[in-house]
């Protein structure tokens, strides 16, 4: 008994720690609108063209790598824009700091707008 209680207790704690990891949204198509609430620990990729993300809520990590997206994020810890012609703005950081952010495209336009 005390060897199956172990084991459920051991299924339920790989099982939330799973979950911890798997929030995250990978974009890959191109021409998409999306909405998405981020909880913290969410990582938004963005690897397709001509697309249009709001990401409410607390994001832990937003990484622009396509061109031409326009993405409005509520609450970010960490931006990274690595593509082109990009459109970001982010209200505010994370648990009352500033996000990092950083531009290494050509010609986006990262604004902040608390």
């Amino acid at each position: 008994m005390r060897k199956i209680l172990a084991l459920i207790v051991a299924a339920a704690c790989l099982s939330a720690a799973s979950a911890a990891f798997a929030d995250s949204l990978v974009v890959e198509g191109n021409h998409k609108a999306i909405r998405r609430a981020c909880n913290g620990s969410t990582t938004i990729t963005i690897l397709g063209n001509h697309n249009v993300l709001t990401l409410t809520g607390d994001c832990a990590l937003v990484q622009v790598d396509g061109n031409h997206n326009v993405v409005k994020i509520e609450g970010v810890k960490r931006l990274n824009v690595r593509g082109n012609h990009n459109m970001v703005n982010w209200k505010r950081g994370v648990g009352g700091q500033k996000a990092l952010v950083s531009n290494l495209g050509t010609a986006n336009k990262v604004t902040h707008t608390p």
